[in-house]
């Protein structure tokens, strides 16, 4: 089987392990906490494509629950607004995973992989937060879950 898996639709990926993908990875304990968030983690994963819709599934989670965080901050200071914009926007993180789901649906490996706006718009997020005012350690925390 030389470490290939036969997938839907005729494509071929690689079985890896979610030990050696994060291994390779820039940050590789934010991939293993990524990979690993939801109960049983990615065990049960059986190529990358799977992965991939896996990993959508966590961050669609993960904006879900900051967006619902910020939509209470935001009654009580104005302040959050931007970092919500950038969450939930037309051109914001949650429209970028639905872009990534939406190419990946349709094999569009390459484009649906490009997650550089979304890492920059949760930056552009935390960036918005005053510096003078105290802001929400949970908000933080889901901030860095991305």
């Amino acid at each position: 089987m030389n470490g290939l898996k036969e997938v839907e639709g005729g494509v071929s990926t690689k079985v890896v392990e979610v030990n050696v993908i994060c291994k390779e990875a820039s940050n590789p304990s934010y991939c293993l906490n990524l990979l690993n968030s939801k109960p049983g983690g990615a065990k049960g994963v059986v190529d990358l494509v799977h992965l991939a819709y896996y990993t959508i599934d966590v961050l669609n989670n993960n904006c879900t629950n900051t967006f619902n965080l910020l939509n209470e901050l935001v009654k009580s200071a104005n302040y959050y607004q931007i970092c919500s914009d950038e969450l939930s926007g037309p051109e914001s993180v949650r429209s970028r995973i639905g872009d990534a789901k939406f190419n990946l649906d349709r094999i569009n490996y390459y484009v649906a992989g490009d997650s550089e706006d979304i890492t920059f718009q949760v930056n552009e997020c935390f960036i918005s937060l005053p510096q003078d005012k105290k802001t929400s350690p949970l908000l933080a925390k889901y901030l860095d879950d991305f």
